[in-house]
C-alpha cells in the first residue's frame, strides 16, 4: 500500500509540474496612445500560457497589426489583444467633441492619448472660468493659425464644451501615472 500511495504521489508531481503549451504573441515595448498607428518599434514578442479562446495577436501575424491604429491607450508590457488593434471606438458613457484652436492654446506635446485640461478663460477677470478634464483623441493641423483637437470626455462634459467659444479655451497637458 505504502508503495502504491508513492507511485501516485511521484506520477502526481510529475503531471502538476509539467508546463502547459506556451505561445509567442505580441506586445507592446513601450506605451502607445489611442490613435497611435503601430510600427515595428512599438511592438515584441513574449512567451505566454496558450490561453485558447483569448483573441490576442500571434507573434507570427505581427505585420498584420502594422500600420493600423490603437482603438484603446495601452502600457509598456501589456500584451496586444486582436480587439485593439482598428479604428478608435468611443467608449460607452463618453462622447468625442472637435475644436479648432489657435496658436499658443495647445502645448507642444498634446497628442493622441494626452490627458489635458479644457479650460476657459473668464474675459472679465482673466481667470479661468471652468475647466474639464479630457483625452486628446487627434489632432489636425488645418493651417499655421488652427489646429482641430478631438477630446474625448464624459458626454455630459462634451455637450458643454462644444458649446465654448474656441477663442477662449486653451488645453492645459496633464501628467500620467507612467511619467
Amino acid at each position: 500500500m505504502g508503495i502504491l500511495l508513492v507511485v501516485v504521489c511521484a506520477t502526481g508531481s510529475v503531471v502538476l509540474a509539467r508546463e502547459p503549451g506556451t505561445v509567442l504573441v505580441a506586445a507592446l515595448s513601450n506605451p502607445v496612445p489611442v490613435g497611435h498607428t503601430l510600427d515595428v518599434e512599438d511592438l515584441k514578442q513574449v512567451e505566454v500560457v496558450d490561453a485558447h479562446g483569448v483573441s490576442i495577436v500571434p507573434a507570427d501575424e505581427i505585420s498584420s497589426v502594422l500600420g493600423r491604429p490603437l482603438t484603446t491607450s495601452l502600457p509598456a508590457g501589456a500584451i496586444l489583444p486582436a480587439s485593439a488593434v482598428g479604428q478608435a471606438r468611443v467608449p460607452y458613457g463618453a462622447a468625442v467633441v472637435a475644436m479648432a484652436l489657435g496658436p499658443g492654446r495647445i502645448p507642444p506635446g498634446a497628442t493622441a492619448g494626452a490627458n489635458v485640461s479644457v479650460v476657459l478663460a473668464d474675459v472679465e477677470s482673466g481667470r479661468p472660468a471652468s475647466a474639464w478634464t479630457a483625452t486628446i483623441a487627434d489632432t489636425a493641423r488645418l493651417s499655421s493659425e488652427s489646429t482641430v483637437v478631438s477630446l474625448q470626455l464624459p458626454e455630459l462634459d462634451a455637450r458643454d464644451v462644444a458649446t465654448l467659444p474656441a477663442e477662449r479655451v486653451s488645453l492645459i497637458l496633464l501628467s500620467t501615472k507612467d511619467q
